[in-house]
């Protein structure tokens, strides 16, 4: 039973959910579209994967890309291969949630001319492509678990806050 390389030609890229508190409430950081398909809507920062790396280095790649905040705290978090995912080809997603704080993430948004990102209230989520907003709401699920069993909230605050 041999298969040819289209039955298992896969894509793979990976997303990740950058969230910081500001004013006490709870940002996500997405980046709109800008190519078919679904033009103008907002997606979560994500990149394919291409042979020469790492899921990690690829995500080290979007934080580059988008906050130019080397080293934030990140995590991976699900694997997305529902067949329907993308319209237009087979693309399995590995998400990623991090962290940074509003301060840093602040002094370091810089606007860019072929990029629009911009930070967004958990509860002022634009209309998302694909699959995303499912994704995020995964994200924040697992996040709200850690946050009751885990010291990661210390991600989101300055080293000084008490």
């Amino acid at each position: 039973m041999s298969k040819t390389k289209e039955e298992n030609n896969i894509i793979l890229e990976t997303l990740i959910n950058i969230f910081t508190v500001e004013k006490g409430k709870l940002k996500i950081l997405l980046e709109r579209k800008k190519e078919e398909p679904y033009k103008g809507y907002w997606v979560i920062p994500g990149e394919i994967l291409n042979n020469q790396i790492t899921l990690e280095e690829n995500i080290e790649k979007i934080l580059n890309r988008t906050i130019k905040i080397p080293n934030i705290y990140t995590e991976q978090d699900f694997t997305y291969s529902n067949l329907n995912r993308n319209p237009n080809e087979r693309v399995v997603a590995t998400s990623y949630i991090g962290l940074v704080e509003s301060k840093i993430a602040e002094i370091k948004n810089n606007k860019q001319e072929n990029l629009e990102i911009n930070w967004f209230y958990i509860d002022e989520i634009p209309k998302m492509a694909f699959d995303h907003k499912e994704i995020i709401e995964a994200s924040l699920q697992k996040l709200k678990n850690k946050l009751i069993n885990t010291n990661i909230l210390k991600n989101l605050f300055p080293n000084d806050f008490t």
